[in-house]
């Protein structure tokens, strides 16, 4: 799963816990959308979580009341984000040919 996923998941999450959609409109964008975690990663675990919540709410071991604060538990813990950064070497000729510069900048995968 992308990290943009999970930044989703944790956006529909509030609209259920703000009251702007119902658990029912959450369970229908949530299950087809996380489909095929595996919970090889931090975002995948986030959505094995949700889902044994649900499946605990749905079967009447968890009240509603419960699954929210486990929601509430989930958006408090740290988001972690990855960045991924390429090194890039410019060399600038500054003083002319017997004194160049280079400049080693860091800047994000694919940009130049």
């Amino acid at each position: 799963m992308s990290p943009e996923l999970s930044l989703e998941i944790r956006d529909q999450l509030r609209k259920y816990l703000d009251d702007k959609i119902s658990l029912r409109a959450f369970q229908d964008w949530f299950v087809p959308a996380t489909w095929d975690a595996t919970e090889d990663s931090e975002e995948d675990r986030l959505a094995a979580e949700v889902e044994h919540w649900l499946a605990e709410y749905t079967s009447g071991v968890l009240p509603e009341e419960k699954l929210k604060e486990r929601f509430h538990a989930s958006l408090k813990a740290p988001l972690r984000l990855v960045l991924s950064f390429t090194t890039v070497t410019r060399r600038i000729d500054v003083g002319g040919s017997e004194s160049p510069t280079v400049w080693v900048g860091t800047v994000p995968a694919g940009g130049s």
